[in-house]
């Protein structure tokens, strides 16, 4: 998810923050998630889904932090970084990564599908306009990297670009059928309901401090 300074999506009115469960200091868990945003729910469900037993630890209540701030795109790709040079860098963990964020937004939608969600949104696709031709040849790069790592991409010239966006200024653009958008807190109640139903117990003001091996 893509977020920048506006209004909440909280603020919306969509009714209050899903509260926390009564803590349990001597029940036992396969895995502990911290933070309760769309990130957080997202990999608690998924690891509900192969059996694990989940809680979720919070600060403050659940889409508190970026979540409640985002703008609710779904952009499986990078925005500021080339793929290419994640790898370079990276090696094998940027393999891993750049095929992640390539499959993220079919990870997210096919959650939204098998447990109904409503967020009023849908996977209709992501543009990445380019703004001059050395841009678009950028893009053009890019691409054959993301279609290496299974990604569906197309590389739309100016024409195109304007024909399906209706904006005349751009060279072209990147567009992924599998892109999308949503209303994030929605989201986010949703998922929250989901892997209740699946026996997640969500703790909220629970402050953690300590280092890797000890966390209190």
């Amino acid at each position: 998810l893509h977020s920048f300074p506006t209004r909440r999506s909280s603020d919306l009115h969509i009714g209050p923050p899903p509260a926390g469960d009564e803590f349990e200091p001597h029940r036992s868990y396969d895995c502990i998630v911290i933070g309760a945003g769309i990130a957080g729910l997202v990999n608690a469900l998924t690891l509900q889904n192969r059996g694990a037993r989940v809680a979720v630890l919070e600060a403050s209540v659940p889409g508190s932090g970026a979540t409640g701030r985002s703008a609710g795109f779904v952009v499986p790709t990078f925005s500021a970084i080339r793929p290419a040079a994640v790898i370079r860098r990276y090696g094998e963990r940027g393999e891993r990564l750049v095929r992640a964020v390539a499959g993220s937004a079919d990870v997210l939608f096919g959650l939204v599908r098998k447990y109904g969600i409503d967020c009023d949104g849908g996977q209709n696709g992501w543009f990445h306009p380019a703004h001059s031709i050395e841009a678009l040849d950028r893009i053009d790069a890019d691409a054959h990297v993301w279609r290496s790592f299974g990604a569906t991409v197309e590389v739309l010239d100016a024409i195109e670009t304007q024909e399906r966006t209706g904006v005349n200024s751009y060279a072209g653009s990147l567009f992924v059928p599998a892109g999308g958008a949503v209303h994030p807190v929605k989201l986010l109640h949703g998922l929250i309901s989901s892997a209740r139903a699946l026996g997640l117990h969500l703790f909220t003001g629970v402050s953690l401090y300590g280092d890797r091996k000890s966390v209190v």
